[in-house]
């Protein structure tokens, strides 16, 4: 049957809430936090107006590595988000490693913010604030955002993984608004990006329609607000004029 929680306040424990296929789970305010990842697993619809998602995790190579706090995967998944915090900012020593925000797979649609409106969720990230697999992808996936404030705390060594939005894998992605922001420092490997398409073969599409793009710092590369289509036939780095201070790593 399907369920609505309101306010109410949830300690996780490391165990996640599926919503199986089917199924529609409807959250409209409360705290759900965890010592674990993948707080939520959506299978069937999600559709959330509120509330604050976090986990306490500081991931591992051993533990919560390259996890979500959010996950939606499969091809009848759906997440309809148009307001609530997904916190998984927190940070150990391992500087490769992290935790989404908010993961998507295999035929997955998320939707975060309302169409015609510039607010939206918010999603921290200790990796990005949303992220993909390239292996992952069957069938291809979408994500519209058309709103909201989404960030990455920690400053990943590897170049393509230091970015807000990982995109590397076969998926639908329009970005009408919402503002997105990286961090202030460069990885051992280079700059943080706004945006990392690391595979040429991967089947993105991507179009920027509107939202604003920064980083904090002359060393972090933001892409400003324009309209593109994917991409090459290599790894390369594509770049708007100097005066825009925009950069894609793709």
């Amino acid at each position: 049957e399907d369920i609505t929680f309101g306010e109410i306040n949830m300690d996780l424990a490391g165990h996640s809430i599926i919503v199986p296929e089917g199924k529609t789970l409807t959250i409209n305010g409360g705290e759900f936090t965890s010592n674990g990842f993948n707080l939520f697993v959506i299978q069937g619809i999600a559709d959330i107006n509120s509330g604050t998602f976090e986990s306490t995790l500081k991931a591992s190579a051993n533990n919560g590595d390259s996890k979500s706090i959010i996950q939606v995967n499969g091809p009848k998944a759906v997440l309809n988000m148009t307001g609530g915090t997904i916190d998984a900012s927190q940070t150990g020593d391992e500087k490769d490693c992290g935790m989404y925000g908010l993961s998507l797979f295999n035929g997955a649609e998320v939707t975060l913010g309302t169409d015609g409106s510039e607010t939206g969720p918010t999603i921290n990230g200790s990796f990005s604030a949303i992220g993909m697999n390239f292996t992952q992808a069957n069938p291809k996936m979408g994500l519209t955002i058309y709103g909201g404030t989404y960030t990455i705390s920690d400053v990943i060594q590897s170049e393509q993984f230091n970015a807000v939005l990982y995109l590397s894998a076969a998926a639908e992605v329009k970005i009408k608004g919402g503002a997105f922001s990286a961090s202030d420092q460069a990885g051992a490997d280079g700059n943080p990006y706004i945006i990392s398409l690391p595979y040429s073969n991967s089947g993105t599409t991507l179009e920027i329609e509107g939202g604003s793009f920064s980083a904090s710092s002359s060393t972090g590369k933001s892409l400003r607000p324009s309209v593109l289509h994917a991409f090459t036939t290599g790894q390369e780095e594509h770049s708007k004029p100097e005066s825009s201070a925009a950069k894609l790593y793709c």
